[in-house]
């Protein structure tokens, strides 16, 4: 049997499958209205998924205590994607179980928290966040047992084009 014979061709041709299959990006999961926010790539995937569906509101709930002032770094990207595409952000105060007020001011009170991201043209960073050019962003606060202001989720809600 020839060494270059059709079993040969057709072996080699199942490899170099196998390996593309192995070295392409996973699938997008499907858009989802809740994206729990965890730190992996995982989330932004999902994130990225749900933002190109176009969902009119996608929520970010947060389990781990997250103050406004230190939000993490993948999330802050999100955030910064928004922002510099003209996104408007706000952090609103949840109002507590006695009836509190809510209250809403702008992005400068949390300051440097977030940091808007230099986007290359043309790089996977920039593709990946892209989706999220076409969103608002509220940061859900509540005040947490010591008086300190802690993420409950975050709200991304479509922008209506004037």
């Amino acid at each position: 049997m020839n060494l270059f014979g059709r079993p040969a061709l057709a072996c080699a041709l199942v490899v170099t499958a196998l390996l593309a299959a192995c070295a392409s990006e996973p699938p997008a999961p499907p858009p989802k209205e809740s994206v729990g926010y965890i730190d992996t790539n995982s989330f932004d995937r999902s994130l990225a998924s749900s933002l190109n569906a176009d969902l009119e509101t996608i929520e970010i709930p947060v389990s781990d205590r997250m103050s406004p002032v230190a939000i993490p770094d993948r999330l802050n990207k999100w955030l910064s994607a928004v922002d510099a595409n003209g996104g408007n952000i706000q952090v609103k105060q949840i109002p507590d179980e006695q009836g509190g007020k809510q209250r809403g001011f702008p992005i400068a009170v949390i300051g440097l928290a977030i940091e808007v991201v230099r986007m290359l043209r043309g790089t996977p960073e920039e593709r990946l966040y892209k989706p999220a050019a076409n969103y608002d962003a509220d940061i859900m606060v509540r005040q947490g047992p010591n008086g300190e202001r802690v993420i409950e989720r975050v709200l991304l809600k479509r922008r209506t084009t004037p």
